[in-house]
């Protein structure tokens, strides 16, 4: 799948020269338009060059700090990819509808989902609505910089905060194990001995307390201050 000019970096963490040189030997063999770009050995103080193959790189344990690795950078041979020799491709405007919404569309389809804006809303985060989208009613946070200029499709990127479910949003596990006690206001904070805490991971019904029975609605569940699971809907 290489253009020319394109690079491939072959990477282990065995010592096997079966595995290593053994490989890229194969690889070379199988598709001779492929060579081994030297690799700087200087550049990492205490690295080896390849078992018998020379332009590859050795990392061991002994040599430096870290794990041991193994290192090839393969390129395809020809003129690589450049502003002048690449021809651009153009997207219609409809085309890059279909990929990738505008950042008007992705906002309206936040604020038009009451339960979801109100849930977010909660969240003491500095959250930008136009980075949030949904994809077939699963809502990601995606990075700064990717919903920009980007016609991408993808399946899981960035955080996912959870999903639509006939209007009514239900948060995911993923934002539950990236908030914090102090960034979410309804929290139910489980001890380390409190027996609920192996009832709540197997999936059983947890009574709340008398000091608790306030907690209403969706819940951040953590023992101490850590996040222990997914989000629960207490009432």
């Amino acid at each position: 799948m290489l253009k020319p000019g394109g690079m491939l970096l072959y990477s282990t963490c065995t010592f096997s020269r079966y595995e290593d040189e053994g490989a890229v030997q194969y690889i070379l063999d199988k598709y001779p338009e492929l060579v081994v770009e030297d690799l700087d050995l200087k550049k990492a103080p205490g690295a080896s060059g390849g078992a018998g193959l020379s332009g590859c790189m050795r990392l061991f344990p002994h040599r430096l700090q870290g794990e041991g690795h193994f290192l090839a950078l393969l390129r395809r041979r020809g003129q690589g990819v450049t502003p002048d020799n690449v021809k651009a491709e153009k997207i219609s405007p409809k085309a890059y509808d279909k990929i990738r919404p505008d950042k008007g569309r992705q906002r309206a389809a936040v604020e038009k989902q009451e339960d979801l804006r109100k849930f977010l809303a909660d969240i003491d985060m500095d959250l930008d609505l136009e980075r949030v989208v949904t994809v077939q009613d699963h809502v990601y946070y995606l990075p700064k910089g990717i919903t920009e200029n980007l016609p991408l499709r993808f399946l899981r990127t960035g955080l996912l905060l959870g999903e639509l479910k006939k209007g009514r949003f239900e948060p995911s596990q993923a934002l539950a194990m990236a908030l914090r006690p102090g960034q979410y206001p309804c929290v139910l904070r489980l001890g380390v001995g409190d027996e609920r805490v192996i009832r709540y991971l197997k999936g059983e019904t947890v009574s709340l307390r008398e000091d608790e029975v306030s907690l209403r609605g969706w819940s951040l569940v953590t023992i101490e201050d850590f996040p222990l699971a997914g989000p629960r809907g207490l009432g």
